[in-house]
């Protein structure tokens, strides 16, 4: 932010996501861009010992649903909700985007060679979207050097 003299732009809040609506009123964001924890949190998981990569891959201190009634909370009407996450987790993304009222507009799929399965998912969702799923191209990240040239 400070880099790109963005600071009039652009505000960073460093919180938790339970604190974060402190800072945020109703309704007053125009996207929310989010990498959640990918992983639930059950008897057999294997949790990092290092605790910010725990919370960071695992749902230890929120989880999906609470992500996705965060950005509810926070976004204008017809705003949009971008995620990356697990494929594994698609259909219960999906299910939770539905009951809180968003339109699933893009799904994306990134692989690591096209002839392995695929190791990410790109989700863009509306606010009180209306229907109109595209689903792109999908993506493999085997045949750039570099991330930055991959959406061109």
């Amino acid at each position: 932010v400070l880099a790109n003299n963005l600071e009039g732009q652009i505000k960073v809040i460093n919180a938790n996501l339970s604190e974060s609506l402190e800072y945020i009123l109703p309704e007053t964001v125009d996207a929310v861009t989010c990498n959640p924890p990918y992983f639930k949190v059950n008897k057999d998981s294997l949790v990092n010992e290092d605790e910010q990569k725990a919370i960071a891959r695992h749902e230890l201190m929120t989880n999906l649903e609470e992500i996705i009634v965060s950005a509810k909370y926070i976004l204008k009407n017809k705003a949009s909700l971008y995620m990356v996450h697990r494929p594994e987790r698609l259909m219960e993304i999906l299910r939770l985007l539905e009951k809180y009222k968003f339109g699933i507009k893009k799904l994306q799929f990134i692989y690591a060679g096209f002839n392995k399965n695929a190791i990410m998912v790109l989700i863009k969702a509306t606010k009180n979207g209306s229907d109109g799923l595209i689903i792109n191209k999908p993506i493999d990240v085997l045949k750039y050097k570099s991330y930055k040239n991959i959406f061109d």
